[in-house]
This record gives C-alpha cells, sequence and structure tokens, in this order.
C-alpha cells in the first residue's frame, strides 16, 4: 500500500504495519512505539515528532 499526504497525531502502539510505502507525507505526532513494522519505507517525507522503537 503507498501513503501520500499528511498525517497528524497517530498513536498506534503495538499495531502491525506490513508493505506500506509513505511518500512525500508529512508526519507530525505519529507514536509508532511498540508497532511492528515489516517492509515499511518513508521516502522523501518530513517528520516532526515520530516515536519508533529499535531493536537488535
Amino acid at each position: 500500500m503507498q501513503v501520500t499526504g499528511r498525517l497528524g497525531s497517530v498513536e498506534a502502539h503495538e499495531a502491525q504495519w506490513r508493505s506500506v510505502h509513505f511518500v512525500g507525507c508529512k508526519l507530525s505526532f505519529v507514536d509508532l512505539r511498540g508497532a511492528e513494522l515489516i517492509d515499511v519505507a518513508f521516502t522523501d517525507c518530513i517528520t516532526h515528532e515520530l516515536g519508533l522503537n529499535f531493536e537488535d
């Protein structure tokens, strides 16, 4: 799935996103901590307050 446009004030704790490509998006206050991101890409996006967790 490809997403364009603007996302603001999104809380997606413990969500699972698979095969999502964000293109040219403006992301404001997006919290993905605890979410499982599989094959997710951000291309030419502007972010403000993007919360992510990284595991080894």
